[in-house]
């Protein structure tokens, strides 16, 4: 049931550039093929299992321009949700943590959705989608658990297969997809174990947030207690009531731009140990800090209301071998 699928998906999700990566292949010493699922109008993968899932629940009669999709997302599957929802006239709400993205929140918006910002992590929009399923009767779609969304996300293998077929790409033995919740890497590799049963399917989890790689070695499920992920670090700061202030020190730059635009604090270091470039200056913000809306004064005052956000930043030189970001040393 993949590949009847394929026609059925909107055209702007599909097809997306696939090649062999020189950089990458002349690294390992074999072909490298990449896949870009990001030339799209939610810039994710997940536009391709969610047109199949909503499409599917349309037509079975259970949501209509009167009965509306619910569900709970961090932002890329209720982008997709919004988008397959608004092509058929059917009313989408997304419910999302008060510390979810805010471009991806926005984005929803944009698209069409009712977004419902609601507790301070994925758990507690999870947990309200499903209340306001049962108090309401609307239909709820949790990522992963229809199997039209696995069907849809293994399109983009079936294209890589295709491609092979005719030649434009080298055979795949080793494809590297990555877990998530399940969804992507089960429809890729159920496609290649149809069509090219020696490919070896490897799953990517972030070593930090491993929690599915635990649970299929023990064969059930298993919870991480902490995740060292670049998300989870945004949440710590976004989910903090008194995180003003936070620097980040990284060597790349798009990493530092996205934090820019991630994280939720009045004051952004980037390879700078103290955020306030100097120690007089009043500490702004919009967070409940000692400088919070009782207690600004000056030009801050007027920041305050209107939530601005102050980046600081340090470039190290990529000619040396050293770093040096200031910190005072023990010799």
């Amino acid at each position: 049931m993949i590949r009847p699928r394929v026609p059925a998906i909107d055209p702007v999700f599909t097809g997306s550039p696939q090649y062999v990566h020189d950089a990458l292949s002349a690294r390992l010493g074999v072909p490298v093929v990449v896949k870009v699922e990001t030339v799209n109008p939610i810039r994710a993968f997940k536009g391709r299992g969610t047109w199949v899932a909503v499409q599917g629940l349309a037509g079975e009669g259970r949501i209509g321009p009167r009965q509306p999709v619910v569900v709970a997302s961090a932002g890329n599957f209720g982008q997709g949700i919004a988008y397959a929802a608004r092509a058929l006239g059917i009313p989408s709400v997304v419910f999302t943590s008060r510390n979810a993205n805010r471009a991806k929140i926005d984005r929803m918006r944009a698209i069409g959705a009712t977004v419902l910002e609601e507790g301070e992590d994925f758990d507690d929009a999870r947990g309200a989608s499903e209340q306001f399923a049962i108090e309401t009767g609307a239909e709820l779609l949790v990522d992963g658990d229809d199997p039209r969304i696995a069907q849809g996300a293994a399109s983009l293998a079936l294209e890589v297969t295709d491609a092979i077929a005719i030649g434009t790409l080298p055979p795949i033995a080793v494809a590297s997809v990555p877990v998530g919740n399940g969804a992507l890497i089960d429809g890729v590799g159920a496609w290649f174990r149809h069509v090219s049963p020696t490919t070896r399917i490897v799953g990517i989890q972030a070593k930090g947030a491993d929690a599915m790689t635990r649970s299929f070695a023990a064969g059930r499920p298993i919870d991480s207690e902490r995740a060292d992920t670049y998300a989870d670090a945004v949440r710590l700061v976004n989910e903090n009531p008194y995180g003003n202030g936070v620097a980040l020190f990284t060597r790349d730059g798009g990493a530092a731009r996205q934090f820019q635009f991630d994280v939720q604090a009045g004051m952004v270091g980037v390879n700078v140990p103290i955020p306030v470039p100097v120690a007089y200056y009043s500490f702004g913000g919009w967070k409940a800090s000692l400088f919070g809306d009782t207690h600004m004064y000056g030009p801050d005052g007027v920041h305050f209301y209107t939530r601005t956000k102050v980046v600081t930043s340090r470039w190290p030189d990529p000619t040396t071998s050293t770093v040096d970001l200031g910190f005072p040393r023990t010799r």
